[in-house]
């Protein structure tokens, strides 16, 4: 059985990998002809026009996977804002592609030196406007994301900062909160469970797995002004209790199987 398992961790591994990099090839091809329509034809400007080529990218990548991992989208949002501030926890590698399960295609992510220095991918990013958040200080990171939202572009972030390597939820950083209170925008929270077990940390081989990705419902920063300078903390709070709930609420549902 030992033998059967890893056989199928290797086909798993070759196939989504080699997949990944046929996607990528793919997109280098038809990229320029999409440019031309979202930038001529849409009248997109050209940030805007990359983050929808993107978004098809991960897109493409979603339904590979669904060929061969079982995925659930679970859609709590019932009002899900055209703008917004999206909130995800951290498990793989390959988390930045579950957005593509969402409606959001404008967006923007906001992610430390380590992805800027995937060649190809980071050329995408600096022109569809990715923020560098090693590299920003805390006031221009602010202001380039206020700047974002009042354009219409969503923004994307991991609180946590880093992948968790126990698939348990880390400590979340205030930046993303402090812009909610900023800008009043909604902050979206989703919850991502199982692609730290399809892709660990640190490890290259795939496992054979279920992934759920839960869009919760959205969170007003307005309700959290009555702690004044605490607004962002409380909120923090709140929604890494919401992710951390689901989390949960999904690992129990597995114990029953």
């Amino acid at each position: 059985m030992k033998i059967l398992y890893s056989l199928h961790c290797i086909v798993l591994t070759a196939v989504l990998h080699i997949g990944l990099l046929l996607l990528i090839a793919l997109a280098l091809v038809w990229g320029p002809f999409a440019y031309c329509y979202f930038r001529f034809a849409c009248s997109f400007s050209v940030s805007k026009s990359i983050q929808h080529i993107i978004w098809w990218h991960g897109k493409t990548w979603a339904w590979l996977v669904q060929l061969f991992i079982p995925v659930t989208v679970i859609n709590k949002n019932t009002d899900m804002p055209d703008c917004c501030i999206v909130a995800l926890n951290h498990q793989s590698f390959y988390d930045p592609y579950c957005i593509a399960f969402t409606p959001i295609r404008s967006l923007v992510f906001i992610v430390g030196n380590w992805p800027f220095s995937i060649p190809i991918y980071n050329v995408f990013m600096i022109k569809a406007g990715y923020l560098n958040s090693s590299k920003l200080s805390s006031e221009n990171l602010l202001s380039r994301a206020k700047n974002l939202l009042d354009e219409g572009t969503s923004v994307v972030c991991f609180p946590e900062g880093t992948r968790s390597k126990d698939g348990k939820l880390g400590r979340f950083h205030g930046g993303i909160f402090h812009l909610s209170v900023a800008t009043m925008k909604p902050i979206v929270p989703i919850c991502i469970d199982g692609t730290g077990r399809l892709l660990r940390k640190g490890a290259f081989l795939l496992r054979p797995t279920n992934i759920t990705i839960t869009i919760l419902p959205s969170v007003d920063a307005t309700a959290f002004l009555q702690y004044n300078e605490k607004a962002y903390y409380m909120l923090r709070k709140h929604v890494k209790l919401l992710i951390e709930n689901e989390l949960q609420a999904n690992q129990t549902e597995r114990n029953k199987k």
